[in-house]
């Protein structure tokens, strides 16, 4: 014989009453389980229903089912039965319809949530069967005869029958899903058990929401003002959008049409760095996805493309009776000898991330060794989507020249400065220029980070 599990009840003729579930368990192969029935009643024991065998009890019937159970073909019930009479002081053993079948199933439609617009939501069930003793057994996904939607227009399901279905999303809004199945319950009789079918339903409710696709730019420095557009579908649902509240940021619908959101995001100029969740609401309850907006903040340079510097890096010049031309091409000297070197760098935030946004750069100058006097501090403001200039110069105005043995070296630090605030970066870069014992050279280098 297989272990089993076992509960004892009365039979249903004239009431019933079951083991409570802590006495319920796993017999061994060859264990017997022994249940004292005089002192359950004297001690008044409940039962899994919180149920007590009368005092007055003097006879009954009892029966023991399996519901559960080792291997497969485990069987649901025993038929061994056995009548007890106190009064009488006998008993005996036969054989009984001790249990009437399991009811059911009963359950529902698992809670669907939300649907984006043009979007698919899977929507599943769960049921369960119920047996004679008032246990439960979950049987998993429950067929529905039917699925359906109260507004059509809003969204559908396929299929309409089974124990799943996909929602899809047509419009945004509220509506309730709906689907019915049929069930039975059993009850109990004097010989026999009783079957009745009934019609079971459940609904649920369900939102239908805007999509955000895309945001543009999906970053803004720290201190500044930035035009964003979000692009999607179902933000116009009736209502004019807003946008969430995001930490940081105040936020402004300039104009909208179903499919598009003009904004400007205004950051404040000391709100921490990091992503924000960015969604779009057309009403109390029909929010859209979240995207996310990285709040910049500014941290390093680091050497980037420019048709005058292609790696950053532009080539050496010697001029000799030459005009000095900056990274953009401007004359900034004129009948000039000596050395000259353009670079471009971008400034990046926490992330890596280029900020393109304006802002003003700041150099600060130290660790000078050279004829020459160290540098003076210089500032420069920089326009939106440029780079930062640099040009490293060791001329004199012709016929004056740079002699040999004239030589400079110095380090270079950087701070920049947006909407009053001021941030240090990590860049430090070194310089070494002038005539190397007839080597001209004008090279900086990035030797922090």
């Amino acid at each position: 014989m297989r272990p089993q599990e076992a509960a004892s009840s009365k039979c249903p003729d004239r009431g019933r009453w079951a083991l409570e579930r802590e006495l319920v368990r796993e017999l061994a192969v060859g264990e017997t389980a022994h249940f004292d029935l005089r002192q359950m009643l004297a001690e008044q024991k409940p039962d899994n229903k919180d149920v007590v065998l009368p005092k007055s009890v003097k006879g009954g019937q009892f029966h023991w089912s399996v519901f559960g159970g080792s291997g497969a073909g485990s069987p649901r019930l025993l038929g061994r039965s056995e009548v007890v009479s106190l009064s009488k002081k006998v008993s005996s053993s036969y054989s009984c319809p001790s249990c009437c079948p399991d009811s059911g199933p009963f359950g529902g439609i698992n809670t669907p949530g939300t649907v984006p617009i043009d979007g698919f939501l899977p929507v599943g069930t769960n049921g369960e069967m119920t047996d004679c003793n008032g246990y439960t057994t979950n049987m998993g996904g429950l067929w529905m005869d039917s699925w359906w939607v109260e507004n059509s227009s809003m969204c559908s399901v396929n299929p309409t029958t089974g124990i799943s279905t996909e929602v899809h999303g047509y419009s945004v809004g509220e509506t309730y899903l709906n689907a019915e199945w049929y069930a039975f319950y059993w009850d109990p009789g004097p010989d026999d058990c009783y079957r009745h079918d009934s019609q079971q339903d459940d609904q649920q409710p369900m939102q239908v929401t805007p999509r955000i696709d895309s945001i543009s730019p999906t970053a803004g420095l720290v201190g500044s003002t930035v035009d964003v557009i979000i692009k999607g579908k179902g933000f116009s649902g009736g209502l004019t959008p807003t946008i969430n509240t995001i930490s940081g940021i105040s936020t402004s619908v300039q104009s909208s049409s179903d499919t598009e959101i003009h904004a400007r995001f205004t950051i404040d100029v000391n709100a921490a760095g990091g992503n924000r969740d960015v969604a779009v609401s057309t009403g109390a309850s029909s929010t859209s996805n979240g995207l996310s907006f990285l709040v910049q903040i500014p941290s390093r340079l680091a050497l980037t493309f420019h048709p005058n510097a292609p790696s950053g890096v532009g080539p050496l010049k010697t001029p000799v009776d030459e005009d000095i031309k900056d990274l953009a091409g401007t004359t900034i000297a004129q009948h000039q000898c000596g050395v000259y070197r353009n670079f471009a760098y971008a400034l990046l935030d926490q992330t890596g991330g280029r900020i393109v946004q304006g802002f003003t750069i700041n150099e600060q100058f130290g660790s000078y060794s050279g004829p020459f006097g160290s540098p003076t501090a210089q500032s420069a403001n920089i326009a939106p989507s440029s780079v930062v200039p640099d040009i490293q110069n060791l001329t004199r105005t012709f016929p004056g020249c740079i002699n040999g043995g004239e030589v400079e070296q110095f380090l270079i630090g950087y701070t920049v400065t947006v909407g009053g605030r001021t941030f240090d970066l990590s860049t430090i870069v070194f310089v070494h220029r002038g005539n190397d014992n007839g080597t001209l050279k004008a090279d900086a280098t990035i030797i922090q980070p």
